[in-house]
């Protein structure tokens, strides 16, 4: 249902999060003489008669039902003493979830509400209504004992609403920090004002730690299948020949972690002048991640490192924004098409090359190590052989002196 979303969130909050005005207002009450307690019915109807005379009431025998179903309803609000003793009543009604729905979907009747509508006394709410507050010239200074009150009343928090029933009223309620419940609640009364609980201090999360590395054997590339398969097989309905297409073999597959588990991936194949991005995907539940965006600009630098300056890919409608961050457009002469039930578009990328790609007067050593770690001395590096350069470089670079003798590790 539409409110569920809204009043779920009180879990969440801590306390009513009123305006910095009524925070003054709580800290200057605190030093006043006032009490708000609750009311007894005896008490209550002679500030219910005086109210009745400014502002139209429920009856008082459905106001007599409620309190009997839960007397902490009706409070009745003390400053001061003897001759300058002001006094006003204030009341609620704490909502279970019937009445938060009635709320929310507009069937709700501030001047008739239902007693199954009604939290019994110390139950939690779902939601509060503010029913009556009457407090002729005392209202700045109640402000913040109502707002203090409502931390007792609810201390886990929910939504608080209220109905202002003059312009000044609305005015005031907005001052406190109260907000069009429309805005919200499309279906609810355009009357109602609320006003929602303030979040709790979160705890820091730990940082994600994302790593995006070449698949380098069997079990990377397995986990990088089984991202695929989560990803369009599951999610898009995609056949297994459509998603495995019989250039996996021939392809270079980037695999992202997430603190360790197999998360996303990025598959790359290399053409005369050209190469292509594609099967990006990342598992639903890290979407809220950054590997999306780790695994494509990592797959544009790998290609710009292997000499590329050209790049192609396919984007669906959608995600051609995404892909515009990384230096793609659609393609002036692209054509879209669709597979797998999704429509795509054709993209490339025109970038510089890279002052450290790979080229022909490259290292003859270097062009044989492993895939995407020419930076990383490889196997063959560590074949001792004296006509190896890079082994006697590193040879060189790992002899160090400490005092006057000179100590020489072996390389790797």
């Amino acid at each position: 249902m539409q409110h569920d979303r809204h009043f779920a969130q009180a879990a969440s909050f801590r306390n009513i999060g009123f305006s910095e005005k009524v925070q003054k207002c709580l800290d200057r009450a605190l030093r006043l003489d006032v009490q708000f307690l609750p009311a007894s019915w005896a008490d209550a109807v002679p500030l219910l008669n005086r109210a009745r005379r400014d502002m139209a009431l429920a009856p008082e025998t459905l106001i007599r039902d409620l309190h009997r179903h839960n007397p902490e309803i009706l409070r009745i609000a003390e400053v001061g003493q003897g001759d300058a003793r002001r006094t006003g009543l204030f009341c609620y009604l704490p909502l279970n979830e019937l009445g938060a729905s009635a709320l929310a979907d507009g069937s709700f009747d501030g001047k008739a509400p239902k007693v199954e509508w009604i939290c019994g006394a110390g139950v939690a709410p779902a939601a509060i209504y503010l029913w009556l507050v009457y407090m002729p010239g005392t209202l700045g200074q109640m402000m913040g004992v109502i707002a203090n009150a409502f931390d007792a009343l609810t201390p886990e928090g929910c939504p608080v609403f209220s109905k202002a029933v003059t312009p000044h009223a609305e005015r005031l309620n907005r001052s406190m920090g109260f907000l069009a419940a429309r805005d919200f609640y499309p279906a609810c009364s355009p009357e109602l004002l609320v006003i929602f609980p303030q979040k709790k201090p979160e705890k820091a999360k730990p940082k994600q730690h994302l790593q995006v590395a070449i698949a380098r054997d069997l079990a990377d590339l397995m986990k990088a299948f089984t991202v695929r398969s989560a990803t369009y097989i599951a999610e898009q309905y995609c056949h297994y020949e459509e998603e495995f297409d019989g250039n996996d073999l021939c392809a270079t597959h980037m695999l992202g972690t997430v603190d360790g588990d197999a998360a996303g991936c990025i598959r790359m194949r290399f053409f005369a002048g050209f190469a292509k991005i594609e099967r990006l995907a990342v598992r639903r539940e890290y979407r809220n991640s950054k590997l999306a965006f780790e695994l494509a600009r990592a797959a544009v630098r790998h290609c710009r490192m292997k000499g590329y300056t050209l790049i192609y890919g396919h984007s669906r409608l959608d995600l051609v924004r995404f892909w515009k961050m990384f230096g793609f457009a659609e393609r002036p002469d692209g054509r879209d098409f669709a597979f797998a039930n999704v429509r795509y578009v054709e993209i490339v990328c025109q970038q510089s090359s890279l002052p450290e790609a790979l080229t022909l007067d490259a290292e003859p050593l270097v062009l044989i190590r492993p895939e995407g770690a020419w930076d990383v001395p490889g196997p063959l590096d560590r074949s001792p052989s004296e006509q190896n350069p890079v082994q006697r470089a590193m040879l060189a670079q790992s002899t160090r002196t400490v005092g006057n003798r000179a100590i020489t590790r072996q390389a790797g």
